[in-house]
């Protein structure tokens, strides 16, 4: 499949456990990516009537088919939960270099589920998942949460994180990704907060083949 890897990474933070799922052809051309694809899995991992800041929510981060590649226009991604601020469907869009991390990272959407007992962050490195300690990190600025990262896991690495807001689960507060992108819309910080999750952090990967490399690489 052009322009996706065919993997979506399900985190279960409440056991620290993963699993990887292969959707067929036909799931990617109706789900196409961005808000389709994060509202598909809300509608179906999550039941009616849930408290948006409970376990029982989902966080997804994803691209599209497109978005994620560096040119112009595309490098964006999606993250879509209930939203604590309406009740409804969240989706908030952000660009930026975290984008392309993202579409790099070997899988097509992470989805977030449970909640951790304590600070936790998750990492991507080259497409193995890990999870961090952030103790230390609660109650840091998303600067001083990236700063402290750098240190602790070297170079090369983008981080979309939460500061105090988030923690406190305000209800409009935004996720920010490499120091200044916000995901604004709709209070997912606060459903990142909800979940104990100060921040996640990818590194390396490849990006998807592209259907037609010579034209994209004309336009880009």
């Amino acid at each position: 499949m052009f322009g996706y890897h065919g993997r979506i990474l399900h985190v279960d933070l409440s056991t620290r456990t993963t699993r990887v799922e292969q959707p067929d052809a036909r799931f990617y051309r109706i789900s196409a990516g961005g808000g389709l694809l994060g509202t598909y899995y809300l509608l179906r991992e999550t039941a009616p009537g849930i408290d948006p800041l409970s376990p029982d929510n989902v966080l997804v981060f994803c691209n599209s088919v497109v978005a994620g590649y560096p040119a112009a226009g595309l490098v964006r991604y999606v993250v879509t939960a209930k939203s604590p601020l309406t009740g409804g469907v969240g989706e908030t869009r952000c660009e930026g270099r975290w984008a392309v991390s993202l579409k790099k990272s070997g899988y097509d959407a992470i989805v977030l589920h449970g909640a951790a007992d304590q600070p936790t962050g998750l990492l991507i490195d080259h497409g193995a998942v890990s999870f961090l300690e952030m103790d230390a990190e609660w109650g840091k600025t998303v600067g001083e949460t990236t700063d402290a990262l750098e240190a602790r896991l070297g170079g090369g690495i983008d981080v979309a994180a939460i500061g105090p807001a988030g923690e406190q689960r305000v209800r409009f507060a935004s996720i920010v990704s490499s120091r200044t992108h916000q995901a604004q819309r709709m209070g997912m910080g606060a459903v990142m907060g909800a979940k104990h999750l100060k921040a996640i952090v990818l590194r390396g990967g490849e990006l998807p083949q592209e259907a037609a490399p010579a034209t994209y690489a004309r336009i880009n």
